[in-house]
């Protein structure tokens, strides 16, 4: 019958190699070292009998005795020496392990926590967009009507129904980024090229642009390809494209580029010419609700942020040379390769 019992697992005694793999003796460090200095004991007996050194004790040589002893004694040390050098490589390695294991468990208490606060701004998003989306609707309805009954010369009255179509709209525009961001993301991924990719961006971003007198920059390989939810990943990069828009002067520059990463990832970066983001702010400008705008509400930057931790990647600002901001996106070979 077969033996229930796991077979015997041969460990090395090489405790001090960090590694935990079995290893054959010669291999261990303090053999090594005991080797070495035996041969170098060796070489100090060789070189003295060469210079004609004798050691004679009541009148009789004893001279290989004591290279004898010599190269002993330079190998034990040697052993010793390697055990000290294993076992401080050992603490080492065990330091480091610690490290990791510590870091490990501070990002799951970390992931852990925004998961939490996310459950209970889905909660409260939920209850907002319920009971403002309804009530936006009725008053946008009625201020549309009443701008269309509206007499030619009444233009105070028809600005003022624009203005407040507007704030409507934008109040609509931020319920629903509240509730995008606190909704769990569900990646669809499916394969799409970065020229495809940022053909749409370009396409939503063009209209809005002109009415600014912004151009957009388009430029990368053409056989960058990506595997990732394509309708996510070109609104993160459209939010990316409106902020800078919103940073830039009137008839400036946006770039929009890519570029293959060594490992085989992908890296996409929005710049612009504006003032760009003073280095005291750049860690905080993804998190929720913060914003350096008086009209902002602190959410585009921070969705954008989700939905590319939801592909695996990381999202960054950095400057622009001569001025301006850098927005860096970088996805991992697993979501990016080349044709």
């Amino acid at each position: 019958m077969p033996s229930n019992e796991a077979p015997p697992t041969i460990y090395s005694s090489d405790r001090g190699s960090g590694t935990g793999a079995p290893s054959r003796w010669w291999r261990q460090e303090r053999w090594r070292w005991a080797f070495g200095c035996f041969l170098l004991g060796f070489a100090y007996t060789a070189l003295a009998m060469y210079f004609g050194f004798e050691l004679r004790i009541a009148g009789h040589d004893v001279s290989m005795v004591a290279g004898g002893l010599l190269e002993m004694s330079f190998a034990v040390l040697g052993y010793l020496l390697g055990l000290t050098t294993e076992a401080r490589r050992g603490e080492r390695a065990a330091a480091r392990d610690k490290e990791d294991r510590l870091q490990q468990v501070a990002d799951l208490q970390a992931r852990l926590a925004h998961r939490e606060k996310l459950a209970s701004l889905g909660q409260l998003a939920g209850a907002v967009a319920h009971e403002v989306r309804n009530p936006l609707g009725i008053i946008r309805t009625m201020v549309q009507n009443l701008r269309e009954e509206l007499p030619q010369e009444a233009q105070e009255a028809e600005q003022a129904c624009f203005d407040i179509l507007e704030e409507v709209d934008r109040l609509a525009r931020v319920t629903s980024q509240l509730v995008d961001f606190a909704r769990p993301l569900k990646i669809q991924p499916a394969e799409v090229t970065m020229t495809d990719l940022t053909s749409r961006v370009r396409l939503l971003a063009d209209t809005w642009l002109g009415d600014r007198r912004l151009s957009l920059l388009v430029e990368g390989p053409d056989r960058v390809r990506l595997r990732a939810d394509a309708d996510l990943l070109c609104q993160a990069l459209l939010g990316l494209v409106t902020n800078a828009a919103e940073a830039s002067p009137a008839d400036g520059r946006i770039d929009l580029s890519w570029s293959q990463l060594p490992d085989g990832g992908v890296d996409i970066r929005v710049s612009d010419q504006g003032d760009g983001v003073p280095e005291e702010l750049r860690a905080q400008i993804f998190e929720p609700f913060f914003t350096t705008r008086a009209e902002g509400h602190g959410l585009g930057l921070a969705v954008a942020r989700q939905i590319v931790a939801a592909h695996g990647g990381t999202i960054s600002v950095e400057e622009c040379e001569p001025h301006g901001a850098c927005f860096r996106i970088q996805l991992p070979a697993q979501w990016a390769d080349a044709a």
